[in-house]
């Protein structure tokens, strides 16, 4: 007889080792999401060694095996994503843990054999363009750390009056939006000013988010870093500005915030054929 000197957490990966009797609960699970007919989170809680591992894995044994293949199993470690990143940066986390998100599901699908060839090409096309939003997310916020934005309605002057407050620390870039009278950016060596179309605001939700939004996109596009903000010069950034404001006054001419936002296509049309009502 084999003694042991200590007892061991590995969790169980199937119903054969279950000494804690889990799997009628996994069983019952297994059986409610498969049955479920709207969208629900299950949380599994419990001290050290209490099974939650063991739990979870006999439940996707469970559906694994299931011959409906009604779902499909992606396995994402949160503490993982969360212990490789700095604790006190919660984007950073957040975006590790989406694009774990995005891996798992690339990498479920590619074990599931049994799901069709044109369903498994349209998961990969679009695992891979989460990703690569990811990677832009990540640049707009990092860069957007770095932005202050002033956002007032008052008389232009205030927002001169007031750039020796805001460049202060890592601040390079300063944006001045005045509503229907346009927008104004500042960096420490230039300044630039563009007004807005003239259009019939019907909703003004999200135009402020969705200005600031399409700025950091074109410097992304463009590759600019941090470290290149204080050389725009003038001319570029009032191209932004001017790209910015057409892009909300199309916005406000719409209900709601994201689904009033146009799309590259009708932003890249020709100033005369914008489509403003």
């Amino acid at each position: 007889m084999t003694s042991k000197s200590c007892i061991t957490d590995k969790p169980v990966s199937t119903n054969d080792g279950d000494s804690l009797q889990a799997q009628d609960y996994a069983r019952a699970l297994s059986l409610f999401i498969q049955h479920a007919d709207t969208p629900v989170t299950i949380g599994i809680q419990g001290g050290w060694g209490s099974g939650k591992t063991s739990l979870i894995s006999m439940l996707q044994e469970l559906l694994d095996k299931d011959e409906a293949h009604t779902s499909l199993c992606v396995c994402v470690n949160a503490w993982e994503h969360s212990l490789f990143q700095d604790a006190n940066s919660k984007m950073d986390v957040a975006l590790s843990l989406l694009g774990g998100l995005a891996d798992g599901i690339e990498q479920s699908v590619v074990q599931a054999t049994w799901m069709g060839r044109d369903v498994r090409d349209r998961v990969n096309k679009n695992s891979q363009a989460i990703n690569a939003a990811l990677g832009a997310l990540k640049f707009c916020l990092r860069l957007s750390a770095r932005i202050a934005v002033q956002a007032v309605a008052n008389a232009a002057g205030a927002g001169e009056a007031a750039l020796p407050r805001l460049f202060t620390g890592d601040v390079q870039l300063v944006l001045y939006t005045c509503g229907s009278k346009g927008a104004r950016a500042y960096t420490r060596t230039a300044s630039a000013r563009a007004r807005s179309p003239k259009v019939t605001a019907v909703d003004t939700t999200g135009a402020g988010d969705g200005f600031i939004g399409s700025f950091l996109w074109q410097l992304q596009r463009d590759g600019v870093t941090v470290a290149e903000l204080p050389k725009l010069s003038r001319k570029r950034l009032t191209e932004y500005l001017a790209f910015s404001n057409r892009f909300c006054a199309f916005s406000v001419q719409h209900h709601g915030a994201l689904d009033s936002y146009p799309t590259l296509a009708q932003m890249e049309q020709p100033e005369a054929d914008f489509p403003l009502l």
